[in-house]
């Protein structure tokens, strides 16, 4: 595509052109499949061949516009930006005012980020895609899929890319003005981590939390109502905007809070508490499903009723049960290793033991859903379908751009992280530009066409006498 374009293509030559393409690639091409690629590929060269005109006859009505203001043309730069339809180019103007930096119009107005060579839209649709499978295979099915010709390195950047502007999205919506604030009588916290293999044998984590008003069924599946999620394998991140939408979002001073962890480091009452801060009524409850592994995992030895005993025992919170259930236990411990299990299994439920009271049987102002055993854990597939399996190992800047692409179309704000684009860069696009559009995009007024003129020959002789057919010859010839 050349870089200076004299004048646009009148409609109808251009139509009569493009037509005439089409009908020569389609009575050229043997197969089926290769009548369709070919048609693709004119289509998408046709497309870019009027986008690069475009853009530089906006860029002359910029540079008429900037030349007002004092600006001069310092030089003219090509540049090249990869699309879903393949590569465009076209040629800019760089301009300059005494005292100031040189800019170029056209990259400030279109939201251009210096060195960018990818749109917005093939970027965000690339990251969408690298969520469900791994680079390789990501730059494969975009290239199957458009005229682009992406690498796994070339995915990868993406993916980084677009992992900082969720970053930047979320920065955004801490600083924009407090919305009015949620009144539900109780909200759940939910919170747990999930080991991921780094590089260089060494291990990284990701924290999540999942923040929601309650259940409800949807066939034989459970939703959860108004769910919100947060992770990032940075415990004091997650955290930190776990607290920040909790009190951002709901007024927590009628608000009873129901939060539940596994007691790990990090995930024990004290800092559930914190988020719960200025709530009407906080409960906190150690997770069903992480009491019954403890208990499989410690009486391995034991014979199943004892361990249905025991988990009756909690279940009901009775206290005399379950002592006596675990010196059943005690009595079938072999060697000291066995009897270390058990023991430490008692420390474990008398350390917890005002955890482990399930919601129904406590005391509160309201009846509240009780918690699904393994909820939390249940929201770690979406990342761990993705991030873990087949031997995949992860950076830390790697793992946390994926971990952000993952939430950020999980809590469906992944349209709102690119409709931000370059809002932190540039201004809006001005009402100036908007002039300019309007006028680049006014067409050649159609010109009617009068087709042809029809006459005949006044032969006064037959049909048959050369001057007769003649006559017929020329009628006959608009049709041919």
């Amino acid at each position: 595509m050349r870089g200076h374009h004299t004048n646009l293509i009148k409609p109808r030559s251009s139509m009569e052109t493009i037509v005439t393409e089409i009908i020569k690639t389609i009575k050229d091409s043997d197969t089926v499949i290769e009548r369709d690629m070919k048609l693709l590929a004119l289509f998408f060269e046709l497309f870019r061949t009027a986008l690069g005109i475009a853009l530089e006859q906006l860029d002359r009505e910029l540079a008429t516009e900037y030349k007002k203001q004092g600006y001069i043309v310092e030089r003219r730069d090509r540049r090249t930006v990869q699309c879903l339809c393949g590569t465009v180019s076209f040629v800019r103007r760089r301009m300059k005012k005494p005292g100031k930096k040189g800019i170029y119009p056209l990259d400030k107005q279109l939201r251009l980020k210096p060195y960018q060579r990818f749109s917005a839209l093939l970027m965000k649709k690339v990251a969408e895609t690298a969520t469900s499978c791994v680079y390789r295979k990501t730059a494969d099915i975009v290239n199957r899929f458009t005229l682009t010709n992406l690498s796994h390195q070339a995915v990868k950047h993406i993916v980084m890319q677009s992992g900082k502007l969720c970053e930047e999205w979320q920065d955004i919506q801490r600083q924009e003005t407090p919305t009015e604030e949620t009144e539900a009588p109780v909200v759940y916290i939910e919170g747990d981590g999930m080991v991921l293999r780094g590089q260089h044998k060494k291990q990284l984590e990701i924290h999540r939390m999942q923040v929601y008003e309650g259940r409800e069924k949807e066939g034989k599946r459970t939703r959860l109502i108004h769910a919100y999620h947060i992770a990032s394998t940075e415990y004091e991140k997650t955290w930190d905007r776990a607290g920040w939408y909790m009190h951002r979002h709901y007024g927590l001073s009628h608000t009873i809070v129901i939060s539940n962890g596994d007691g790990g480091t990090g995930y024990g009452y004290e800092a559930f508490q914190e988020l719960a801060a200025g709530c009407k009524w906080h409960e906190h409850q150690r997770d069903v499903y992480h009491i019954h592994r403890k208990v499989k995992e410690r009486l391995h030895f034991a014979a199943p009723e004892v361990q249905e005993g025991i988990r009756k025992s909690i279940w009901n919170h009775d206290e005399t049960r379950l002592a006596l259930w675990l010196d059943t236990a005690e009595s079938e411990a072999e060697g000291n290793d066995e009897l270390q299990d058990v023991e430490r299994l008692r420390k474990y439920l008398t350390r917890n033991w005002t955890y482990v009271e399930p919601l129904n049987q406590r005391q509160m102002p309201e009846k509240v859903h009780l918690i699904q055993p393994g909820a939390c854990e249940a929201g770690h597939r979406i990342y761990s379908y993705r991030m873990k399996h087949q031997g995949r190992c992860w950076s830390q800047e790697g793992a946390e751009a994926m971990v952000q692409l993952i939430t950020a179309m999980k809590n469906e704000e992944w349209d709102a992280v690119y409709d931000q684009w370059g809002h932190t860069a540039y201004k809006p696009i001005s009402q100036r530009f908007k002039n300019i559009m309007r006028k680049v995009m006014k067409r050649v007024p159609m010109q009617p066409h009068k087709g042809v003129h029809q006459g005949n020959i006044g032969t006064y002789s037959s049909a048959s006498s050369p001057l007769g057919k003649l006559a017929k010859g020329l009628q006959m010839a608009h049709i041919l």
